[in-house]
């Protein structure tokens, strides 16, 4: 699979099949999501592999905590929109890795106090393209109470925490994002929407 193939056709998964994958593959996947760009390459990037299915109900229990708050303090269409967000799917995912990142591991003579989110934001594509290029489908979380995923995971204080990624073998890949799908979320924009020539807001050719 070339990148563009892969960039074009992942999709978020929130539907897995209960075969386990190998240590193998998940080496792989890690492995690329640590070949991801960072300011000095200093690298602020920790991963912790989640496979206990307690565990993983755990995570599933802080997301449905904090969908639950989302709900209650949105209003329409977000409400009826996060009321259909079921999170049933998450602890049936096999692996979850957990993506943390260090902020003393960052440039700020570079751009700020802020490049250790970048770099490990990358390192989160990396991971989801190289899950996708092998057969796996993935989801990346971050719909949670920090502090409470840090206690369950012995996560030192001065750690972020950037996201929780499921992993797993999909039951289906949905041909659009299964969002659009589901909930009516807003189809990919045209890059005549989003692209400017030279300065913001001056149109150019079209690409």
């Amino acid at each position: 699979m070339d990148v563009f193939n892969a960039i074009r056709t992942r999709r978020s998964i929130r539907a897995y099949k209960p075969d386990p994958v190998s240590d193998e593959d998940i080496a792989k996947i890690l492995d690329a999501a640590h070949w991801a760009p960072s300011a000095a390459n200093l690298q602020p990037w920790e991963f912790i592999v989640v496979k206990n299915p307690s565990t993983r109900k755990e995570i599933q229990a802080l997301v449905e905590e904090n969908r639950n708050a989302t709900i209650k303090a949105r209003s329409e269409p977000w409400r009826s929109g996060f009321s259909k967000y079921s999170t049933e799917w998450i602890s049936k995912a096999p692996v979850h890795i957990v993506v943390c990142a260090n902020p003393a591991k960052t440039a700020p003579h570079v751009f700020g106090e802020e490049t250790y989110k970048y770099a490990t934001g990358a390192a989160i594509q990396n991971l989801m393209l190289a899950a996708h290029a092998l057969g796996l489908g993935s989801c990346w979380l971050s719909m949670f109470d920090k502090d409470r995923l840090k206690k369950l995971l012995n996560i030192p204080k001065e750690i972020d925490v950037i996201g929780v990624v499921t992993i797993g073998y999909p039951i289906e890949v949905p041909e659009v994002p299964e969002t659009l799908k589901r909930y009516g979320g807003a189809p990919r924009k045209n890059l005549e929407e989003i692209v400017y020539c030279e300065t913001y807001g001056k149109r150019g050719n079209k690409l």
